[in-house]
This record gives C-alpha cells, structure tokens and sequence, in this order.
C-alpha cells in the first residue's frame, strides 16, 4: 500500500537505467562492439578495427543532430557509409549488437529491493536514461528482470532528442508541484545537473569497480576478465545486510578458490589420478569450484567431497597400530572427552582412566562398528574403485592426510599411498611422510611464507556446517553409511552462507568467461589481494611484528576507536576460547560492516601466531599498542 499524501503533492522516484539498474558484464561498453565483430567475420575488419569505426559513426551521428542525441538507427546508418556496406548487412550487424548487449546485461540484484521501496513510497517510479537503444530492446530487457512492472515510465534520450548530459531532459519534465527524487551513477548527468534545477538526488556508485577489482584488472595477466567476474559476482548479491561478507567471497575466497582449483585440475592430470578427495570441512569450497571447473573440462578426474574429521576417524586409529596412537589420545580426547566417547555410544565416567577405556572390549567393539562403516562409507563414495587418488586439504600438520592413510591401509594393504595436493609446506605434490617431516622441521613461534598461504586459506574458505561427529547406517537415498554431524553455532551461520553464495557467484562467472587457464601462481595471487603495498619477500621471507603494525597504520586511522579496540579484543583474545579462529571475525564483520578488508588484514596477524608460544601474543600486543 502507497502511502496517502496531499492532493497538491506528488512524489517521483526517477532511476537511472545503465550501471544504476542493470549493468554489462563488461567493464568498458565499447567491448561489446569487439564481440559483434566477433559474430561477424564477413565484415573483414578485426575486432578492434570494427570497435573504432563503431564508435566514429556514432560520434557522426550525434554530431548530425543539434540535439547531440541520435538513435541506433542513425548510427548504423553512418556505420553503412564508413564500411562501404549495403543496409541489409548492417542490419544483421545491428541484431548481432543487440544480442550482445542481451547476453552482457545482467540486473543489479540490490537495486530490486530499492525499486520495490520506491513503489511503495512514491506516485511516479520513472526510468531517464541517456541512450541510443531502442525502446522495444529496453523494455524487453527490464520485462525479463521483472523490473517493467514496477516502473509508471521509461523516458529515453534518443526519443527525446533532449539528455541529462545536457540538462534538457530534465527541463521537459519539471513541474513545481512534484517531490522529485533523481538516483543515479554518473556524477555530471544524474546528481550536478539535476541538482541545479532542484531535484533531491542519490548517488550510487555500487556498480563502479571497487579497490581490489581496479588493481586485479591493473596489475593480473588476466586483469579485465577476472576483475569483470569478480564485479558481476558483488552485483549480484540480492541482501544489502549481506553485501560485505558477500563481497569477501565475490573478490576474494571465489578467486582464489578458483586459482587454487585449476592448480588442483593441472597436478590431477599430470599424476594421471583416478580420484580427487577433499577434506572437509577446508575443501567444501574448493570441491564445488572444481565440480564447477569440470563442467567445461570433461577430462578431469572425478572428485567427491569426503565428510570427514580427527573425531570421527580417532576411534579406529586409536584402535590401530598408529605410531602416535599415545600422543594423539593425550591430545584430541582430553579436549572433546565427553563427545568422543558419546558419539561411540559408550559410556565413559571421569572416574575411570583414559588407558582402561581405550582398552576396554566395550571401546574395542565400538571402534571396530565405526571402522565398518567407514569403509562402506568409501566404498559409495567411490574411493575403493580408485588406485590412485589425491588428497587435498590445507590443514596445519597433515594429521588428516595421515590418518586416513592409516585407515586406506588397514582396509586395503596393497593399495597405493595417495598423493597430498596442498599448500602445507610448499606449493606442490608430495607425499604424508614428506608432509610431517618438513612440519616438524619448522620453528613454531616464527611462521613462514607457506604457513601464511595455509592460514590464508582456511581464512578465505570457511565451510558452513559443524563438526562431523561420526557415521550411522542409513538407507536413505539408497545409502550404506551417511556422516552426523554438529552444527557450530561460533558464528553466525549468515555470515559464512553469504560468504560462499560470493563465491559461488564467482564461479559462475569465471565460467562464462571461459577462465580456464591458471594464468598467476597462487603466492602471487595471494599477494596481490592482502599485499598490494608491501614487497613479498619482506612479508614472506620472515614477519616482523612491528613491521606489519607499520604497514597497516594507515588503515588503523581509518577504523573509529571503539570499533579498533572491539576488532582487536575479538583478534586477540586467548586461543582456548576461540578454537576456530575464523570465526571472531566472521561475527567482527557483522559488528562493523564496512571494514571487510581491514578484518583480512588483523585477522592475517591472529593467523601468524594461532600455533604459537606466548611470546608471539606479547609481540603482536605490543605492535597494535603502538599502533593505536
């Protein structure tokens, strides 16, 4: 329901149509005349050489016109005599560009919503657009996002033959007795030149490249095809409460989880794998953008997403001859004592050791049933019929590598030792063994380069469901064995589902865009999203705590005093009660939205020293104590 006004008032919202509404999947318009040359090669110019006499004849036409503005019929007459052509090959030409324009237009989803309020609030919802385009096309295109319903009118400049660059067209409709509301993007035509014959604006600017999509498109070998993806995958975000988680996973965790599976995709082919795991929870992301990669390439090995963790598997290693068996007791059931032993259904009193319950036949016969049911759990999902399969994970040791090495073992001794695709200690293939030696190996309270990449990862790929607990018989769906699962309730749920919907947005994107080629190592990647400023070798070779305050003292300045110091108390606060350190920030993000980008950057330092002595949180105290 409008709201009731006067009768002498009446209240108009107009919109701007291009890069206000809806948007080309093309950074620079004058791309989509180089794709209709494309889909034309009897024209017997390039690409470029069609774009430049594209843009000449419509220069012309305007230039014929003493209002400056002309149609798409007038410009592809004056395209006919710069080419030489008859009018009917211009004629399919200007139906190429047509479908072009369609293919490359997509709706800004955030825009719906202020539509729809605009509805609700306003007498008249118009759309002013400067633009040679025909109105048949235009209404075609705002009908198919459902937008023509909502709008009273479409005033377009070439029908005119008066513009907002000019001024005039908003002359024609100025009326003294009509509340006028102009939202636009460009800052001459919708906000100075309405201004001046008093009409209230808005600017928006949310279809202007941001930051870190102007420096991809800068300095990628790729730049304008990944920035272009990275755009239209923010755009696309339908939740404005929603937009910077979104936006972290449309210019961030989706390119990146999209570098690293081409990477995957290259090794997999190279060691002629039959299968490619994924851990959880690190690898749900990664999986679904190399499910998405293997669409358009049919000659990946398939891979399956395994729904796996140290509490579900520690049963059957304690029950095994695993070599760190007494360590890895000590260590994962002194933590989760209770749920370890309840998810095995035995009952475990505090009073009792943990020796006399590892030894007990009640445990034994226990370990033995999970230890059944993992193994039909791996016969479904495929890895008995594969030899050769690769692991990819981007934990901290290795410890899930290793352990279902163990379990791949005990079910089946003659099989091939699987190969670990990860960014553990160095960006390539390796084996288990290799893995721990080279962890071992590494001072704790220093990290290194690789150890940045591993915590970037696990940073920019949060999975958005809890702990796998065990697994239970089921014949659900046809299914021997399915996972059980504990939903974590650190964080809100929200912030990582928008996250990945970013991400996933990416995909989908890079898809179209046929990005296919890992076309920058991933060290170079990962520097050129949170390093832009900074020489990698300083940041990679060794971190020094008062040098990271330094560089981000400028952002520091930038972030109002209560919100510094809620970001650095949730940052730093002890590691016993914050376990999953993603997640501090995860609900920082929600707290002070806005700040997606200095939240990677602490969050960065909290990653450096979350394996850490204490003498790595004295230090970073102190760095952020004088920085503040």
């Amino acid at each position: 329901m409008r709201k009731q006004r006067k009768a002498e008032s009446v209240k108009r919202i107009s919109f701007d149509l291009y890069d206000t509404i809806i948007t080309r999947r093309v950074s620079d318009p004058h791309r989509i005349f180089e794709e209709t040359a494309l889909d034309a090669p009897n024209i017997g110019l390039s690409p470029e050489a069609f774009r430049k006499r594209r843009v000449k004849a419509e220069k012309i036409a305007r230039r014929n016109n003493e209002s400056g503005e002309c149609s798409f019929d007038d410009i592809y007459k004056e395209l006919a005599t710069l080419l030489r052509t008859d009018l009917g090959t211009m004629s399919r030409l200007q139906q190429a560009e047509l479908e072009k324009e369609r293919e490359n237009s997509y709706l800004i989803e955030a825009q719906r919503k202020l539509i729809e309020r605009s509805r609700e609030e306003a007498d008249q919802v118009w759309i002013i657009t400067d633009m040679y385009l025909p109105r048949s096309f235009l209404t075609d295109l705002l009908e198919k996002f459902e937008i023509l319903p909502l709008v009273d009118k479409l005033v377009i400049s070439s029908e005119e033959s008066a513009s907002k660059s000019a001024g005039t067209l908003y002359d024609r409709y100025l009326d003294g007795a009509i509340d006028w509301t102009h939202i636009g993007d460009n800052r001459r035509s919708d906000i100075d030149n309405a201004e001046a014959r008093g009409i209230k604006t808005s600017w928006t600017r949310i279809s202007h490249p941001n930051e870190d999509e102007k420096r991809v498109e800068r300095d990628h070998s790729q730049g304008h095809s990944y920035a272009s993806a990275m755009r239209e995958a923010r755009l696309l975000c339908p939740n404005s409460s929603n937009i910077d988680a979104w936006t972290i996973g449309a210019n961030h965790s989706g390119p990146m989880a999209w570098q690293y599976a081409l990477w995957i995709a290259e090794k997999a082919k190279a060691l002629d794998l039959d299968q490619v795991v994924f851990l959880a929870r690190d690898g749900q992301l990664l999986h679904q953008a190399y499910q998405r990669l293997a669409r358009s390439k049919p000659d990946l090995p398939p891979a399956t997403y395994l729904a796996a963790s140290r509490l579900a598997w520690l049963p059957c290693i304690l029950n095994s001859d695993h070599e760190d068996s007494g360590r890895i007791a000590e260590k994962h059931i002194g933590e989760d004592f209770e749920q370890f032993f309840s998810s095995l259904g035995v009952e475990a009193a505090r009073e009792s050791t943990l020796r006399e319950l590892l030894t007990s036949s009640e445990f034994r016969t226990a370990a033995a049933n999970r230890m059944e049911l993992i193994k039909t759990y791996f016969e479904q999902e495929g890895i008995w019929k594969a030899r050769r399969i690769g692991l990819v994970d981007i934990g901290w040791k290795g410890t899930m590598q290793s352990w279902m090495r163990t379990l791949l073992k005990d079910l089946q001794p003659n099989r091939p030792t699987p190969s670990v695709i990860g960014l553990n200690y160095s960006l390539e293939v390796h084996s288990i063994e290799d893995q721990r030696e080279a962890y071992l190996e590494k001072p704790h309270w220093l990290p290194s380069r690789e150890t940045l990449h591993t915590s970037v990862m696990e940073m920019l790929l949060p999975a958005d469901h809890g702990q796998i607990l065990g697994y239970r018989d089921s014949t659900d769906g046809g299914l021997g064995a399915e996972p059980i699962a504990s939903p974590k309730t650190i964080a809100p749920l929200s912030i990582i589902e928008a996250m990945q919907a970013g991400a996933k947005a990416f995909f989908e994107s890079a898809l179209q865009r046929d990005l296919y080629e890992q076309s920058a190592p991933i060290r170079g990647y990962l520097r050129l999203l949170l390093f832009p400023n900074t020489d990698e070798r300083r940041c990679f070779r060794k971190f020094s705590f008062s040098t990271f305050a330094r560089d981000e003292q400028a952002e520091y300045s930038l972030i109002p005093k209560l919100a510094r110091k809620e970001i650095i108390k949730l940052c730093l606060s002890p590691r016993r009660s914050t376990a999953h350190w993603p997640w501090p920030a995860a609900t920082c993000l929600e707290a002070f939205p806005g700040i997606h980008r200095f939240w990677l950057r602490l969050l960065l330092a909290k990653l450096y020293i979350c394996k850490t002595l204490e003498r790595g949180y004295l230090a970073l105290r102190k760095a952020v104590t004088k920085t503040g």
